[in-house]
């Protein structure tokens, strides 16, 4: 497979753009290179959405009309068509493939609008060119086919790395690594192959044969058998189930550590969501504190309660701090022994009545006449202390009453300034927030809840594929072994039967050589490939001190030093991943040269490795030593670049190249467009 050019129109950052890719054996370097976030990553993301209509790496933001058209101004229900085309070649045929998709603008009620997809999922075209160059249309059911031939939908994150979604820094620790290698060397076809040999295997080679055999007592040899067909599909639904659980469990777990990135990336961005919505509950709660201030204030100005609150209190307190009434009136002595609520005129009716109020007898010359004459010196009007005692009393009162309610507004005064100075430094930190936050239309928390589902749902289907695994299936192959064994106790020992026999032991015969052969296939796969990564990781790391050990089992390759496993640094594990994409690349190439016994299965296949911003992790010396190497295992090798990393590259690269464009925009749009170099 080579691709030879991509055409894009109102995708993203680019309106309508198209650029060729190098092809020939040895200029085999195509080189994109930009400053950041002006769209390397979008290019990439491109072939897989045109190719797959992989819209995976669009989840946080899946609209995909061009940003001039969005931003702009744009009238109610107009439909923009959004288009990815790709030219490519594979074995001898030329392919033109289209995806496309329209979308229309919607505005609601209050004027504000968005574009919004017409149809959930694209159109995708296909035209296939014979030997000849006659082009004949695919049909749209047979185009995901066609498309598979080519490049495999398993094996995209193998050889189109987005940077984000799908990292060559993660290509060495894939789960799935398992199925790709298996795919690019087809040891899937041929464990297909050997299953319909394989004894439990319900409607193939083998139980066909077994199933006519005849049996002494046929009923409950036919009994036997239907359990044993039973129990054979059960395993086969259970491995069928676990494959596609285990599928299910790589993607899910492959999606929440794509969130765990994210949230990790905008860590920032969620301290600042969870500070502005902390604040917005603070501004509300603090305007109803506000309104509530005030509403006791103009409470507190209400007189109603008399002289003592609202205004006249306020003022009446005032008065009495600025006058020295209370003053003066402390220095005014009075008669401790002064009576109140009594006068001469009440003494002089007792003295009439004869009998005082205790019950004594008042008579002239007494002693209690005596008491009540010496009284009166003491008695309105001749002394006047009672009076200015009470007087005395009523103003200490009123002066307490009026500065309590005076308290109570400057209380409720303070209180409001207070708030409302808050509202202010709160809408002021909201606003600045918001203008931070501005363009960023995730939510970090939703992302947390998110991946944290998508973990627990992972481990509980890996705990039922485990079980399946080492109970149920096992358990069913138990009772299938015991019913057979049944079964041949039943069966006669006819001609048919022994001839049948030697039929079944032929089939278990070519079982057993297949078995062989895939696995010395897959040993000679390990040792290659584990071989070609050393090589290529030893060649980028300008040292044979490391060595990769892989794992046979699985493909995961691990680090060792003097026999002892050791951590790599970032950039060394780059340096890793590039070398096993290499490796990668190199099976596919080799497939009829590695393992013994090859056969019409190994024809070699050819893909194009598609790179966003490899080199970001590797010093100077190492992107040198990644230039010199990597071109010796690709055919085509296509590469988006920093600016600056190009510029350490370019001139390791440059015998390579055939095409190399720079990423730009002017100053009246944010389109990007590409312009080749001169190199």
């Amino acid at each position: 497979m080579k691709i030879k050019s991509i055409e894009l129109k109102n995708f993203r950052q680019f309106g309508e753009q198209r650029i060729d890719f190098s092809g020939s054996e040895d200029k085999k370097v195509t080189i994109i290179h930009g400053k950041t976030h002006i769209g390397k990553t979008t290019l990439v993301k491109a072939f897989l959405w045109c190719l797959y209509k992989d819209d995976d790496s669009f989840k946080t933001d899946p609209i995909l009309v061009n940003k001039d058209i969005e931003d702009g101004y744009v009238p109610a229900n107009k439909t923009i068509v959004v288009s990815v085309a790709i030219d490519l070649e594979h074995n001898g045929f030329g392919y033109s493939i289209k995806t496309e998709q329209t979308f229309q603008y919607y505005k609601n009620e209050n004027g504000d609008g968005a574009f919004s997809p017409i149809m959930k999922d694209p159109n995708r075209y296909m035209m296939k060119m014979t030997p000849d160059g006659d082009p004949e249309p695919v049909p749209p059911e047979n185009v995901d086919k066609e498309i598979e031939d080519i490049l495999p939908r398993n094996l995209k994150n193998y050889f189109f790395y987005d940077g984000e979604n799908n990292k060559i820094d993660d290509v060495a620790e894939k789960s799935s690594l398992q199925d790709a290698v298996r795919n690019i060397m087809n040891l899937n076809i041929r464990e297909e192959l050997i299953r319909y040999f394989a004894p439990n295997s319900s409607g193939r080679v083998y139980d066909r044969f077994e199933s006519l055999k005849q049996s002494t007592d046929q009923e409950q040899s036919d009994s036997y058998q239907s359990e044993i067909d039973r129990l054979t599909k059960e395993n086969e639904n259970q491995v069928s189930n676990n494959d596609g659980l285990k599928k299910d469990i790589e993607t899910l777990r492959s999606e929440a550590k794509t969130l765990e990135e994210q949230i990790e990336a905008n860590a920032d961005a969620e301290k600042l969501q969870k500070q502005y919505l902390d604040e917005v509950r603070e501004l509300d709660e603090t305007k109803v504190f506000r309104d509530g201030c005030f509403e006791k204030l103009i409470e507190s100005f209400d007189s109603a309660g008399g002289a003592r609150s609202g205004l006249a209190g306020l003022f009446q307190s005032l008065a009495y701090k600025d006058s020295n009434l209370l003053t003066e009136f402390a220095d005014i002595k009075t008669n401790s022994r002064a009576y109140e609520h009594q006068s001469e005129d009440s003494v002089d009716e007792i003295i009439k009545k004869g009998e005082c109020i205790c019950g004594a007898k008042v008579i002239e010359g007494n002693e209690c006449y005596k008491h009540l004459i010496a009284a009166k010196d003491y008695l309105f009007p001749r002394d006047f202390s009672a009076s200015l005692n009470a007087f005395n009393k009523v103003l200490v009162e009123e002066k307490d009453a009026s500065d309590a309610s005076a308290s109570n507004i400057e209380r409720f005064a303070i209180d409001l300034k207070k708030s409302v100075k808050r509202i202010d430094e709160l809408s002021d930190s909201i606003a600045g927030i918001s203008k931070t936050l501005q363009g960023f239309h995730g939510d970090v928390g939703a992302w947390k809840k998110e991946a944290h589902e998508k973990r627990e749902t992972a481990d509980t289907e890996a705990a039922r594929v485990s079980y399946s695994e080492s109970t149920i299936i096992p358990g069913n192959e138990s009772k299938i072994s015991d019913l057979k064994s049944k079964k041949e106790k039943l069966s006669a020992a006819s001609e048919k039967n022994n001839k049948l026999d030697q039929y079944l032991a032929y089939v278990n015969a070519v079982e057993d050589i297949a078995t062989k052969r895939l696995e010395s296939k897959k040993t000679g796969i390990a040792q290659a490939l584990e071989k070609q990564v050393n090589d290529l990781f030893h060649a980028i790391v300008g040292s044979s001190k490391t060595e990769l050990r892989l794992n046979p089992k699985n493909y995961n390759v691990e680090p060792y030093q003097s026999g002892k496993k050791i951590t790599l640094s970032t950039g060394q594990k780059t340096m890793k991943n590039l070398a096993f994409v290499g490796g990668l690349i190199y099976l596919a190439k080799n497939k009829d040269k590695i393992g013994g016994d090859n056969d019409e299965l190994d024809a070699p296949d050819d893909y194009p490795l598609v790179m966003d911003a490899p080199f970001s992790n590797l010093s100077k010396d190492d992107i040198h030593r990644a230039c010199t190497e990597l071109p010796k295992y690709c055919s085509q090798l296509i590469i988006t670049l920093l600016d600056k990393d190009f510029d350490l590259s370019i001139g390791t690269l440059k015998p390579y190249i055939n095409k190399s464009y720079s990423l730009t925009t002017d100053d009246t749009s944010t389109n990007s467009a590409f312009e080749e170099d001169r190199l």
